[in-house]
């Protein structure tokens, strides 16, 4: 398992071919086993936002973020909230789905759903959009917060949003 100053060490001197190489993804079971209906691609209706494994990994990594549920909540909100497409009722149907549709196992709870919420806040507020759509093996050359300056994603912000430090909803 990776240790939190490890994960520190990633902002500045890792490069993230290695930092992938030694994510908690892969000394982990993986927390994502979400309905696959409303967030894969090959699905009929999906929210925006919807993005594959390895491109998950990288966002882990760029948010700095261990992988439990709360955080995968995050990741998720965020990639959703960072699609151009989204809008606030993809939020909303996403939780009434989470709550009212998906099965028990694959629901979050309400912790879960705030976090969830302030990604896709954080995810809305960056400058660049589409995350999920990006090609991640072009930076594994780069290092860490190299690529996080290039995308605009700050740690610091992150963890306000987290925190829910952050201004409300609006659009």
């Amino acid at each position: 398992m990776v240790t939190s100053l490890e994960r520190q060490l990633w902002s500045f001197n890792w490069i993230l071919q290695d930092a992938l190489q030694h994510s908690d993804s892969k000394n982990s079971s993986r927390v994502l086993d979400r309905m696959y209906f409303l967030e894969n691609s090959i699905g009929p209706y999906t929210f925006p936002g919807e993005i594959a494994p390895g491109n998950q990994d990288c966002l882990y990594i760029l948010l700095d973020l261990s992988i439990n549920h709360d955080n995968e909540a995050f990741v998720l909100g965020f990639a959703m909230g960072n699609d151009e497409k989204a809008r606030h009722y993809h939020l909303l149907l996403f939780k009434f789905a989470s709550e009212f549709i998906y099965s028990p196992k694959h629901r979050f709870n309400q912790r879960q759903l705030k976090f969830f919420e302030r990604g896709f806040l954080y995810g809305k507020s960056l400058p660049t959009k589409n995350l999920h759509c990006t090609e991640f093996e072009r930076f594994y050359s780069n290092r860490i917060g190299e690529i996080r300056a290039y995308l605009d994603i700050w740690l610091e912000e992150v963890e306000d949003y987290r925190q829910g430090l952050i201004p409300q909803f609006m659009e």
